[in-house]
């Protein structure tokens, strides 16, 4: 008789419990601040661009060849006009860039947007690495700072290579100006 009760007692409580009620489904956590594994090209530049919105300096670092998954060491090659104006750019490096870009997210607030809009130029893929060409243009509105919007327009040239964890990285960066003055390697040259 006590066995009963006692299995009777589980048995409610089991119930009473909804332990084995099916539950609502719930939508995926979808954050838009993930940094996809870069498989492809196409995935790297999404992170690249998503870094900018994001203001994430770990994953914009993430995109650029890293000495510990490739034997490769990455360098930018600014416009020729930066050259002569930021002495900085001789020993441009990952460092280098991770000091530009967290200089820059700090000096904006958290609801200044920043915006990378990447237009493909065209590509060559190789056995081992490809080369993009891309016209970009970099809005930040506002500036925080000067309280006005800049727009920061150019072509560019990335040579990308698969790193030892098969991701797709930024291994070299040439800037070239066109018609604005204000470019990449303005930008760099002034933040870092």
């Amino acid at each position: 008789m006590k066995s009963k009760i006692l299995i009777i007692s589980i048995l409610f409580l089991l119930v009473s419990c909804e332990i084995f009620s099916i539950r609502d489904s719930e939508l995926p956590d979808s954050d838009s601040d993930e940094f996809l594994p870069a498989t492809t090209p196409t995935i790297l530049f999404d992170n690249l661009k998503k870094s900018f919105e994001k203001k994430n300096v770990e994953n914009y670092v993430e995109c650029f060849a890293n000495s510990s998954f490739t034997n490769f060491q990455y360098r930018f090659y600014p416009t020729v006009n930066a050259v002569g104006t930021f002495p900085v750019f001789v020993d441009w490096d990952i460092s280098s860039e991770q000091s530009y870009f967290t200089n820059l997210v700090s000096s904006l607030s958290e609801q200044t947007p920043i915006t990378l809009a990447l237009t493909e130029l065209g590509y060559n893929q190789y056995a081992d690495s490809a080369v993009y060409n891309f016209a970009y243009n970099l809005l930040i509105f506002p500036n925080q700072n000067e309280n006005i919007s800049e727009t920061y327009k150019g072509n560019l040239k990335f040579t990308i290579i698969q790193d030892s964890r098969n991701q797709w990285v930024i291994y070299k960066w040439w800037d070239y100006e066109n018609d604005n003055p204000l470019t990449f390697s303005q930008l760099k040259g002034d933040y870092y």
